[in-house]
């Protein structure tokens, strides 16, 4: 099977409808007994025991799962081809924030002009869904965990919740991403708010700065990208500050 952008949409188009179960059985079922809300999905099974993550996410949120599913299937179960064309280079693939840092790193993101089989991103990376068409004024998702199943999904083109779209690598595309629009730089994928921040702040300016501090190299600790400024963040800033020698208060600011 020819690796593009249409067939992976056929393969999310078959999942169509699929509900979430509320415990860890009757997987296979579109809609059958244990339906529930309790997030245990077919896909999460599958890739874990394909070796994806670094752990089982059975029982986590699965939209990001279901694209990650989508692009495994396409390439014939195999990790690696379904991994490269998600430009994932880590472990740390089940959740949004990361496959849109994967994107980021390949310059493969984009905030404008979205095409068929684009990874589309919502809000502060907390949702995702798989591009099926554009018109001038909509686009059509096919996204998981979405009212707890696989559904269809119409936005206008300006809804403020999009954030933006990941391009995979498809066969029809080669290597090179096929768009109008250059790869986004770091100023205009993820801005840090103008406010001063520093140790014991929280929210979205923080996760925000936690992700360019990570897609640069400084670790932010174990926890992550969590949105919380706290001795690892503040650390990671230190180390960022002295190597672009700044004054390494751990504070960021207009420099």
């Amino acid at each position: 099977m020819a690796r593009t952008a249409e067939k992976l949409l056929e393969i999310a188009r078959s999942e169509i409808g699929y509900h979430e179960k509320a415990t860890n059985a009757n997987l296979d079922m579109k809609t059958a007994p244990n339906d529930g809300n309790g997030n245990y999905t077919k896909y999460a099974r599958d890739l874990h025991n394909a070796g994806y993550y670094n752990g089982n996410k059975n029982g986590y949120d699965w939209c990001d799962m279901f694209a990650d599913w989508c692009f495994w299937m396409l390439c014939g179960k195999d990790k690696a081809a379904a991994e490269k064309m998600e430009c994932q280079t880590g472990e740390l693939g089940a959740g949004c924030t990361w496959s849109a840092q994967y994107y980021r790193q390949a310059g493969r993101y984009y905030t404008r002009n979205p095409q068929p089989g684009d990874q589309i991103f919502f809000g502060d990376f907390d949702h995702t869904g798989i591009v099926e068409s554009v018109t001038d004024d909509t686009i059509t998702t096919i996204e998981g965990n979405t009212s707890s199943q696989v559904a269809r999904r119409t936005y206008s083109r300006s809804d403020s919740w999009i954030t933006g779209f990941g391009r995979p690598r498809f066969e029809e595309s080669g290597e090179e991403p096929a768009a109008s629009e250059p790869p986004s730089t770091d100023e205009g994928w993820c801005e840090v708010d103008v406010q001063t921040i520093s140790a014991g702040d929280t929210g979205a300016a923080v996760k925000s700065a936690q992700i360019l501090l990570t897609t640069r190299g400084y670790s932010c600790g174990g926890a992550g990208i969590d949105g919380d400024f706290g001795a690892d963040t503040e650390a990671a800033v230190k180390q960022f500050q002295l190597d672009q020698n700044l004054s390494a208060d751990g504070i960021i600011g207009p420099d």
